[in-house]
């Protein structure tokens, strides 16, 4: 119980820090500054740019329940698929 609440005060931190990354370069600070500062890459900051601009800190989650979802839904698949495999092979196996 602790431990999911300091993990999502982490979250919450690590977003609003980013939001603040991309705010210093839409302020007009220059890019390998601001990344030299975080410790990123240049590459990596516009991705985050490309991903969360104009989102608010505390809508960023919300970005990545799409990606998560999307993941869960692939496995099914995957897994529904393989059943439906085996079953065909016992089907030719009886004939």
């Amino acid at each position: 119980m602790y431990s999911q609440m300091l993990l999502k005060i982490c979250h919450i931190l690590a977003f609003k820090s980013l939001a603040f990354i991309i705010k210093q370069g839409d302020e007009g600070m220059h890019v390998a500054k601001i990344c030299r500062k975080a410790g990123i890459s240049p590459a990596m900051y516009f991705i985050w740019k490309k991903t969360y601009a104009g989102v608010l800190p505390t809508d960023m989650k919300k970005v990545h329940v799409p990606e998560d979802k999307n993941r869960q839904l692939k496995k099914i698949v995957a897994d529904l698929a393989l059943d439906r495999e085996m079953l065909r092979d016992v089907i030719k196996r009886k004939l």
